[in-house]
């Protein structure tokens, strides 16, 4: 004689629809299916079992929706059944477009991308039952979701990988992969965080501890100002901005010291009080420097010619070569 023992499955609770429940709807509905599977019933005594669960308002809609639609044929499945539940105890609002509503499921603010991710995903479903009520089938839901997903990632870093290919050739699994891996990078990232803030308190409360223990360190200057400085961190920064401050009180007077003193270096290169101007009498230029801005005879100082053809170029003789000749006659004898 063989004993054959088979897990004992326990049965939901009952569903009121006054709040009082510990699940939603939608999780009672799961809850039905998997009991009634595991107990093998069939689809009327699937139907029976579930008008069986219900009380209070819940039984009374159910029943009163049931007998306002006579089409409706529970030998069929328990579907109908779960349908008014979900539209009049389900938190998610069923609205006559559906496709369009899940269009607007866009990533609050700070949103998290595998948060944002579910979302997408119940929302499809809502949007699957609504179009299934209308007698119509949403043909790729998983397609609609990654296209979502992709063109309204909440973070840049994934935005940048989903761009690695074209958008059709994601797929869910894909999508999927990669929110998991971000969430593994993310978890690593907080997990070695807090091992790094430890280590740097300590490494700033380890010189104020020192001088306790170690008399020698205790007579080194250094170890006051790293106290003062801890207790005061603000005091490097007033001294940069009041270093910063120095440089810009230096900086206009010395362009204004250089700046005066170009005219004056070229005020004194141009004097030449042995050459004052013969037209003039101006001692700041000389007169070839008055005649070459006047456009003027270097020989007579009058415009309109050149020295090759003033008039008197022709009539002067050449002065100084014989002066010197008869400056220099006179003086050969008396060397000789």
């Amino acid at each position: 004689m063989g004993l054959v023992l088979k897990s004992d499955v326990k049965a939901p609770g009952f569903f009121r629809g006054d709040g009082s429940e510990k699940c939603t709807v939608q999780e009672w509905e799961e809850l039905m299916l998997v009991y009634m599977r595991r107990k093998g019933f069939n689809t009327q005594e699937q139907s029976d079992e579930v008008l069986s669960k219900l009380m209070g308002r819940a039984r009374d809609v159910v029943r009163v929706g049931l007998r306002s639609d006579p089409r409706i044929d529970l030998s069929q499945g328990p579907g109908p059944i779960f349908d008014i539940l979900k539209q009049h105890f389900s938190d998610i609002v069923y609205s006559d477009m559906p496709i369009a509503d899940f269009y607007t499921t866009l990533p609050l603010t700070g949103e998290k991308p595998f948060d944002y991710w579910i979302r997408l995903n119940r929302a499809i479903d809502v949007a699957g039952d609504c179009i299934r009520r209308q007698g119509k089938k949403l043909e790729d839901p998983a397609r609609e979701v990654v296209a979502m997903f992709i063109r309204h990632c909440p973070d840049p870093g994934l935005c940048l990988i989903f761009k690695c290919k074209p958008l059709l050739q994601w797929t869910a699994g894909e999508v999927h992969e990669r929110l998991e891996e971000h969430q593994r990078e993310n978890k690593a990232k907080h997990s070695t965080c807090p091992p790094v803030t430890v280590s740097l308190k300590q490494g700033v409360s380890s010189p104020v501890a020192l001088p306790k223990d170690n008399p020698v360190a205790a007579a080194a200057p250094r170890p006051a100002p790293v106290a003062a400085s801890s207790h005061n961190p603000a005091e490097p920064f007033a001294q940069v901005i009041a270093l910063l401050e120095r440089v810009l009180e230096q900086r206009p007077q010395q362009t204004v010291e250089t700046n005066g003193s170009r005219p004056q270096q070229r005020f004194r290169r141009r004097l030449n009080p042995s050459l004052p101007c013969a037209i003039c009498g101006g001692g700041d230029h000389s007169t070839v420097q008055h005649c070459r801005n006047d456009h003027l005879c270097y020989l007579c100082h009058a415009p309109g010619h050149t020295r090759m053809t003033c008039s008197r170029a022709s009539a002067q003789e050449p002065v100084p070569q014989t002066a010197g000749l008869t400056q220099r006659g006179p003086t050969n004898p008396q060397g000789n």
